[in-house]
């Protein structure tokens, strides 16, 4: 578990140190994700807000 959290969260820098998360790392992570696919991310995301918001 450690592993994957290192492996999807840590950064390497140029001698292959690997870094621990900061808040601007977080912050690129979370602005990637959410970018990446955006039109069927969007869909999803506002077809559940109005599902909260109906139900």
């Amino acid at each position: 578990m450690s592993t994957r959290f290192e492996d999807m969260f840590y950064s390497a820098d140029a001698q292959g140190v690997k870094k621990p998360p900061n808040v601007v790392s977080f912050f690129r992570w979370i602005i990637d994700f959410l970018t990446a696919d955006f039109q069927q991310r969007a869909s999803f995301f506002a077809g559940f807000a109005l599902g909260i918001r109906i139900g």
